[in-house]
């Protein structure tokens, strides 16, 4: 009869049904009209090091993924890095940049670094603030602890949408630093004590 019926997961059936979500004015305002909702990519790590709860899950790499004009996702975009404490763009890559393969020193690979404006509106994105985005960070850390305390990394998709504020909306548990800043040296300590400790979960 022409009639489709779609029963959500969470009454059962076998569909995710959720409100589409777009992005906040703020963002909006950054990226070309056609450009499609430009997530939050959050990478935090359980520390094996730390000797507090309120630091044993920390936040390594905060990046804005600027989408493209006529794009339907943000695969297609700029990766900015952000500054956790400043809420300030930095300087951004290429997202395709990380589909390139290539020999170290072919000048080809990886040629788009260092972009401070966004290539559809010419608009310079490097050193606006991101003030929408204050709890992307916080909120990325307390779900870490709830609810996969004992992960090493995680990768979340975070948006910044009109209407609901910041919103998780998937974990990675795969997941690459490619467009963050990091502190490097925390990083390999943190992965050096994990497998001094034989990969066990942080306790």
């Amino acid at each position: 009869m022409g009639i489709h019926l779609f029963k959500n997961a969470a009454h059962g059936g076998d569909w995710i049904l959720q409100e589409r979500l777009y992005n906040c004015e703020e963002l909006q305002a950054l990226l070309p009209a056609e450009a499609p909702l430009s997530t939050f990519r959050v990478i935090t790590m359980a520390d094996p090091t730390s000797e507090k709860v309120e630091t044993s899950h920390i936040a390594m790499t905060f990046v804005w993924r600027a989408g493209r004009a006529g794009k339907s996702t943000d695969h297609s975009s700029v990766l900015f890095a952000v500054d956790p404490l400043t809420l300030r763009i930095q300087d951004g890559k290429a997202f395709s940049n990380w589909y390139q393969v290539g020999s170290i020193g072919n000048s080809n690979l990886l040629s788009k670094q260092k972009l401070t404006i966004h290539p559809d509106t010419n608009k310079t994105l490097t050193g606006e603030e991101l003030k929408c985005a204050s709890d992307a960070v916080s909120n990325c850390i307390d779900a870490h602890r709830r609810l996969m305390p004992n992960v090493p990394a995680i990768g979340w998709d975070v948006a910044v949408a009109k209407g609901h504020g910041s919103v998780l909306l998937e974990a990675n548990l795969s997941c690459n630093f490619f467009g963050g800043v990091y502190d490097r040296q925390k990083y390999l300590r943190i992965v050096d004590t994990y497998y001094a400790n034989g990969c066990r979960p942080c306790s």
